[in-house]
């Protein structure tokens, strides 16, 4: 993908995994908040957290929260037990900290990520 703004400092991060832990509502809020502490971000707006339909493919969570710079994007399917979460800012930040607090919390056994 071409570089549109190269003036511009940005960085995507996106990991997926298999989670051994329960996630619920309150467990995306408090990873959120581990998230926030480990990068030290500031200015949390409130997450926005919705469950999918019982039954169905889209049995899992979505949510998101932005911060100053810094925004996060959760998808989780309950069935599988897979996470899929993209990082957007508007700079630099190490990405390394951010995959190993997500294994950690999340009791992850696979993993994947790209940083672009």
């Amino acid at each position: 993908m071409k570089d549109l703004a190269p003036h511009l400092t940005r960085r995507r991060l996106l990991i997926e995994g298999f989670f051994s832990k329960e996630v619920n509502e309150e467990t995306i809020r408090d990873y959120f908040a581990k998230i926030a502490n480990t990068l030290e971000l500031k200015g949390a707006g409130d997450a926005i957290v919705t469950k999918g339909s019982v039954g169905t493919d889209n049995q899992g969570y979505g949510a998101g929260v932005q911060f100053v710079d810094f925004g996060i994007l959760l998808n989780s399917w309950t069935s599988t037990r897979f996470f899929s979460i993209s990082f957007c800012s508007r700079k630099l930040f190490d990405e390394k900290k951010v995959i190993e607090a997500t294994r950690e919390f999340f009791g992850t056994y696979k993993i994947e990520s790209m940083t672009f």
